[in-house]
């Protein structure tokens, strides 16, 4: 069993060398796929700050594209190069992973378990970023829902709760203007998946 270690990131020179490092201390193998949002307001497909350059030094795979992603679930998806067996840990480009896993633990469980996310002066979050590769998994239609012919959507909250690893959210630290241009970005992709949600009645 392979643990994989996958991360989306664009223009996050500022963040992403803490998360890869904690990230590789648990992982066999570290992703990151790079590159812009299409909605998201930028100036070129890929990171030009050092994003990419901090991905060669820690990462053992890096995701690109020449142009930019058409959404999350199109980006997310690039990540998911593993086989049956296989696990995937998932963290942002400025969530560091914090505390143990221990590996026994995801042997009994089929699909997979959710991490508490920590928010400066908010209660933990628990948000699904750790699961097992099955059989053509892959994110549909919405960022967060997980798809396989085994087990059709997997729903977060259909899933149990590790408390021994947790996720420390550093999104207080970016700038104003970095802040705004996500609020754009969250904006669009509320909308856009709202309409995913209600077309497939997910």
């Amino acid at each position: 069993m392979r643990l994989i270690g996958c991360i989306i990131a664009f223009q996050e020179a500022g963040f992403l060398e803490e998360t890869l490092r904690a990230l590789k201390t648990l992982v066999d193998l570290a992703v990151v796929v790079d590159g812009a949002f299409r909605a998201f307001p930028h100036h070129c497909p890929l990171s030009d700050d050092g994003t990419r350059e901090i991905a060669h030094k820690y990462a053992d795979v890096l995701i690109t594209q020449p142009r930019a992603w058409t959404d999350q679930v199109e980006k997310r998806n690039a990540y998911l190069i593993g086989s049956p067996g296989d696990w995937y840990l998932v963290a942002d480009a400025d969530e560091v992973p914090e505390g143990k896993l221990d590996r026994s633990v995801l042997a009994p469980q089929k699909i997979g378990f959710r991490l508490n996310c920590n928010r400066p002066n908010l209660p933990p979050t628990p948000v699904f970023r750790l699961f097992r590769h099955i059989r053509g998994i892959e994110y549909r239609h919405v960022h967060v829902l997980l798809w396989s012919p085994e087990t059709e959507y997997i729903h977060p909250d259909s899933v149990p709760t590790l408390e021994s690893l947790t996720l420390k959210h550093r999104t207080d630290e970016r700038s104003p203007d970095r802040v705004r241009k996500k609020g754009l970005w969250h904006q669009w992709q509320k909308q856009h998946e709202a309409k995913a949600r209600e077309e497939f009645k997910l």
